[in-house]
């Protein structure tokens, strides 16, 4: 299978990715943000965009839910959850916007809840 893989990417690349090309270089540049330290990253790395990108179904209270770049089945609010970890052992860092501090708050409370039953 891996074999096969090697062989037929490169292919499939050739025959689809030039159709996608303006929409993939649009969505890097409108997204695209310069952060000190690090350089250039999507503005979803930062974990700054929830009220602009947020889905409430995932817990993102009032998210916009731009259905246009909007993450699908929830994956900003599931990655920030997975970085909640490495708020654990880099506690001096926190959110920049609104939403990713009540997703926090959310987690404690449920956390909390959690060790009460």
């Amino acid at each position: 299978m891996e074999i096969f893989n090697v062989i037929i990417t490169p292919i499939v690349l050739c025959f689809s990715l030039p159709d996608c090309v303006d929409n993939i270089i649009d969505f890097v540049h409108e997204h695209t943000k310069y952060v000190d330290g690090v350089w250039s990253v999507l503005d979803y790395a930062t974990f700054e965009c929830f009220d602009q990108y947020g889905d409430a179904t995932y817990g993102t209270p009032n998210g916009k839910m731009d259905i246009s770049h909007k993450t699908v089945d929830g994956k900003l609010e599931k990655s920030f959850i997975n970085f909640i970890n490495f708020h654990k052992y880099h506690p001096n860092w926190k959110p920049k916007d609104n939403g990713g501090n009540e997703i926090i708050i959310i987690l404690i409370i449920y956390k909390m809840l959690e060790i009460i039953k």
